[in-house]
């Protein structure tokens, strides 16, 4: 069976999101028989071309432009979408997968996908089939709302208000339009099919989480002990948090409750894997200058190193006030045998709280988050056996076997029909 994946990122030129998720299950597709090639793109001119990892074809095409016509481009893009159709005409695939493709190769590659005579499916990611961004000035919940009722409704006058200028009235149309050619979207979580389907978007859609290999995230003792030793971090209590520090990812909220946090318990540390300038501004806007030693910011460490940091954690936090479709951060802690904290918005938060493997909460209650992050500090054990309780969970619903196992009995039931 040969299998096209289109994704606008790719590994090894990025390894983060639907990126890692999409190179994840390529392998794996590839372990299981498949003839996997990929169509991507980069932002260097002299990256474009083909180049063979790990016995998988990665087709690179160089696309670049201003985010100010994304609205527009995202849809039909001139400058990838002759060489997509070329490659497509060449490479004669059965299948063909699509992930991220809303900024560069553009939704009109569904509709090429189909012309070439392949059947055509598409993981959704995020909310960007009906949306412009993260939905988080949609979502408003109450600070003592604790069930989290979220409205994913979406009109096109809230989009008209919040994007302007550019704002495409033609832009959702014309996405359904292409998704017309696609035999079924796989979501990544239940709240992100509830969003996708309450928005108008008609074609089957199944839930296959974003998939995680335990192997990847074992403890790996002697990086830990030198990590733990350079950044003085012995004795210490580790609130971990990984990904880009920014507003709609809640580290307001999250500075806030390690203030809070801290004033009862002043051996704990806050890891923050992410960018250092975002955050420094950030702590002395809310004045917390006073606990700026306690927080320690690692800009970046390689994807190779990750399970490292999650390790040394006694607790990993994603208390994003955004819709967080997945949350693959957890689902790696998760692996890791780490206790999460996760925000309610959070599409994973419904397997946390289902499988026992952290605390789900309501991101705005900086209380229950507070106290949230607290029970697993004050109880190693509790952390420990919830942990334990996290891995289990990776094994049985996010097991990469199993979720590529679902996917590829789908591309063989439509090709049999």
């Amino acid at each position: 069976m040969k299998v096209v994946i289109l994704a606008d990122d790719f590994p090894p030129l990025v390894n983060g999101g639907a990126a890692v998720v999409a190179g994840t299950m390529s392998k794996q597709l590839k372990t299981l028989g498949c003839e996997i090639s990929v169509i991507t793109t980069c932002r260097e001119i002299e990256q474009e071309g083909v180049k063979n990892v790990d016995g998988i074809e990665i087709y690179s095409i160089y696309t670049n432009y201003h985010e100010r016509w994304r609205a527009w481009l995202s849809l039909y893009n001139p400058q990838t979408i002759l060489k997509v159709k070329k490659l497509l005409k060449d490479l004669k695939p059965d299948i063909v997968h699509a992930h991220n493709l809303h900024y560069y190769l553009s939704y009109y590659c569904l509709k090429l996908s189909q012309k070439s005579g392949a059947k055509v499916f598409l993981s959704a990611h995020d909310v960007m089939l009906f949306d412009y961004g993260k939905l988080n000035t949609k979502i408003k919940i109450s600070v003592n709302d604790l069930s989290c009722q979220i409205n994913y409704q979406v009109s096109w006058w809230q989009q008209l208000k919040v994007n302007r200028w550019r704002f495409n009235p033609f832009r959702n149309l014309f996405i359904k339009y292409c998704l017309r050619s696609v035999e079924k979207i796989f979501a990544v979580s239940e709240m992100l099919k509830e969003a996708l389907q309450i928005n108008g978007i008609s074609r089957p859609i199944e839930v296959v989480r974003n998939s995680i290999d335990l192997k990847d995230w074992l403890s790996k003792r002697d990086l830990e002990k030198k990590f733990i030793q350079e950044y003085n971090l012995e004795n210490k209590k580790i609130i971990l948090f990984v990904g880009h520090p920014s507003i709609t990812k809640g580290i307001k909220q999250l500075l806030l409750a390690f203030k809070e946090i801290y004033s009862q318990q002043s051996e704990i540390i806050l890891l923050i894997v992410g960018a250092y300038n975002s955050i420094e501004k950030l702590i002395n806007d809310l004045q917390l200058n006073f606990i700026k030693d306690q927080i320690i910011v690692v800009d970046w460490v390689s994807p190779s190193s990750l399970s490292v940091v999650y390790h040394v954690s006694q607790v990993v936090v994603m208390p994003s006030i955004c819709f967080d479709t997945f949350g693959l951060v957890t689902g790696e802690a998760m692996a890791g045998g780490r206790p999460v904290v996760v925000s309610c918005l959070a599409g994973i938060s419904d397997l946390v709280k289902k499988t026992g493997s952290g605390l789900v909460v309501n991101p705005f209650n900086l209380k229950q988050l507070s106290q949230a992050i607290e029970h697993f500090l004050i109880d190693k054990n509790e952390a420990d056996r919830v942990g334990g309780l996290g891995q289990m969970a990776v094994q049985e619903y996010l097991s990469l076997n199993k979720t590529t196992a679902l996917i590829l009995a789908e591309y063989k039931r439509v090709l049999n029909s």
